[in-house]
């Protein structure tokens, strides 16, 4: 009998026992089940991927949540669309340049004004770290709702191995410039690389020409349009006939080069055919696949045209950021990676890899492991003034732009049929006229 009855009693010690482990059991997976996945959609079509692997990877160490990425070259074209839907979207997005105003108008997106007030180092307000110039176009009426992604230089990338065999110098004025481009020819090389499929890429130099003449006040008083004055800026004219004076000179270009696109642009430069290509800080990342082996890459500033107001100016690409969607549905989780990846540990982190700047106030020296072509980039970040090409102006980000008569007049100079001056004056009149209208 009592045999039996300690059979009974080891059995039910067992039993609970068991159902004990297996409800703490089932409870740890629920909690794992729980645990939230942040979803993040950015667009690769720059800067690539392993910028945003390294990130996450270490902000998922850090903070125990697990990170999905989705890479897609055409979120900017589906962003909008998706966004309005709300249904399986993403806890946070990078995206380039696109009219973001108008999503946080319709409560597209989350507000992050209380991510700006969030401290990203000691004694550092996010807000605080974001470079001022930038800062003023990430909020609108009164509220922040993205976060700067991208900053870039623009220039020349240049073949540095070529240009120290053949003692070329890195040319300073426009002057100088043309001077070089005879050097180049009397050797048999091409001088510029540039694709006919991709020619707003020379909007890198017009925009920079046209602010070396404005100066960096000059563009901001450009971008507040306050008038349709603004549009007959001198700077505009001659910007445009240093592109015509470069471009439409076919001894400058590769051969047939309305007709090449943008990768076979970059081989004929990569393969040494060409001294130069149309540019900027993003291309070691863009172009990985076609850099040879110990090729040297360099980056020049665009010339100074004559008589500039300020010689020394950068007129970044940035206009790429990151935003949560207001029916995102990690957004706890979406804000930390978002103030994580802009501590100055993530900052240099994304540098390293891109060789790009991000619009934050941050150093980055040879130590940082940035390349030696990064390094280039950064000497001209640091010691230009840098200026974004943004408006918070809807006259500027949703109906006129640069040049509203043709989106881009850049063809039609090339071919001839219209003049810098032309476009300019079409533009201004344009602009004049439509000024009060819907």
């Amino acid at each position: 009998m009592l045999k039996k009855f300690l059979s009974i009693s080891l059995l039910t010690v067992f039993l609970i026992t068991m159902a004990a482990g297996c409800q703490k059991q089932e409870k740890v997976q629920q909690k794992k089940q729980e645990q939230p996945v942040l979803t993040i959609a950015y667009d690769n079509s720059k800067y690539g991927d392993a910028w945003i692997k390294a990130i996450s990877d270490a902000y998922s160490k850090e903070n125990k949540i697990k990170v999905k990425l989705v890479a897609d070259s055409k979120l900017n074209q589906k962003a909008g669309a998706l966004l309005k839907t709300g249904k399986n979207v993403p806890d946070i997005m990078f995206l380039s340049f696109t009219n973001w105003q108008d999503w946080a108008s319709k409560g597209y997106l989350y507000d992050l004004s209380g991510l700006y007030g969030a401290k990203i180092g000691y004694n550092e307000t996010l807000k605080q770290k974001i470079k001022a110039d930038y800062l003023n176009f990430c909020s609108y009426n009164g509220k922040y709702y993205i976060i700067p992604w991208d900053d870039g230089v623009t220039g020349f990338i240049y073949n540095k191995t070529m240009f120290r065999e053949n003692n070329w110098s890195i040319p300073k004025t426009m002057e100088d410039f043309y001077v070089l481009l005879g050097q180049i020819k009397a050797k048999g090389i091409i001088p510029i690389a540039w694709s006919g499929s991709e020619i707003s890429d020379w909007n890198y130099a017009i925009r920079t020409w046209w602010a070396q003449c404005e100066g960096h006040d000059g563009m901001v008083s450009y971008l507040a349009l306050s008038s349709p004055e603004a549009y007959k800026q001198q700077g505009r004219i001659t910007a445009l006939e240093n592109f015509r004076d470069i471009a439409c000179d076919i001894t400058n270009n590769i051969p047939d080069v309305l007709n090449i696109d943008a990768n076979k642009a970059e081989k004929q430069f990569f393969s040494s055919k060409a001294a130069m290509l149309l540019g900027g800080s993003w291309i070691e990342t863009k172009a990985a696949g076609n850099i040879p082996n110990g090729f040297e890459l360099g980056i020049m500033q665009f010339p100074a045209v004559a008589n500039a107001k300020e010689p020394e100016i950068n007129v970044s690409d940035a206009g790429g950021f990151a935003v949560i969607p207001s029916k995102a549905t990690h957004k706890d989780a979406a804000k930390e990676f978002l103030r994580y990846s802009s501590t100055d540990s993530m900052l240099k982190l994304y540098s390293q890899i891109t060789s790009s700047p991000r619009p934050f106030n941050y150093e980055m020296s040879v130590y940082d492991g940035l390349s030696d072509f990064g390094q280039d980039v950064f000497n001209i970040w640091k010691k230009n003034n840098n200026l974004y090409m943004l408006s918070k102006n809807p006259l500027y980000y949703g109906k006129f732009g640069d040049w509203p008569t043709v989106a881009s007049p850049l063809l039609q100079i090339y071919s001839g049929q219209i003049s810098p001056q032309k476009v300019v004056d079409d533009n201004y009149e344009y602009v004049k006229t439509n000024w009060n209208s819907n």
